[in-house]
């Protein structure tokens, strides 16, 4: 399950001071019958011979080469701020990288789960730079991933458990634009 959850601000052009706060709410369970499906609600797909679909959800097969899956069809402008999260689970192949991205206008951002280095990683604009906490892979078994951006704060957490924080040095407003899952390097995971 992959879910965009953003509060934005909508302000008049016409120099209001008031602002009006909405909430707008994107969940896909990924419960296609087929990739065309998936296809058909918005998702393109980097190698389509490692995508999978199954009752559960999504698989992403990296063990012949990187997959992935990324949501471009168009967010309502204004989203600065967001929350991003991701229910999946390592499949046993490989080493896990269960991870969530979100691209704005400036910047990428992702939070992932890395059992071959077993820690967190925050990546920015695709380059890693943070890394920190303990994470144990486990096979089969589905763990929650949650990034929150409020003003210039990125908070990540695994299974509601804030693992850490990362202030952005870049103070200009970038919407949301777009979210991306990816298979684990030589592996494969699972998305419901």
């Amino acid at each position: 399950c992959l879910l965009l959850i953003v509060t934005c601000i909508i302000v008049n052009i016409a120099f209001l001071t008031e602002a009006q706060e909405s909430t707008f709410r994107w969940i896909d369970d990924f419960k296609y019958g087929s990739i065309q499906q998936l296809q058909n609600a918005g998702w393109t797909i980097s190698a389509s011979e490692g995508v999978t679909i199954n009752s559960n959800g999504v698989i992403l097969n990296g063990t012949n080469g990187d997959v992935s899956i990324h949501y471009a069809n168009p967010f309502p402008a204004g989203i600065t701020d967001w929350k991003i999260e991701v229910k999946s689970k390592w499949l046993g192949q490989g080493h896990s990288v269960l991870s969530a991205f979100i691209q704005t206008e400036k910047h990428s951002y992702g939070f992932a789960a890395d059992g071959y280095y077993k820690e967190f990683t925050l990546y920015r604009d695709d380059q890693k730079i943070l890394h920190f906490g303990n994470y144990q892979e486990q096979s089969n078994e589905w763990i929650t991933l949650t990034m929150v951006k409020q003003g210039t704060t990125i908070s990540m957490f695994s299974n509601g458990n804030l693992i850490n924080t990362y202030n952005e040095e870049d103070n200009q407003l970038s919407q949301a634009i777009g979210a991306s899952l990816v298979s684990p390097w030589k592996g494969n995971a699972e998305y419901d």
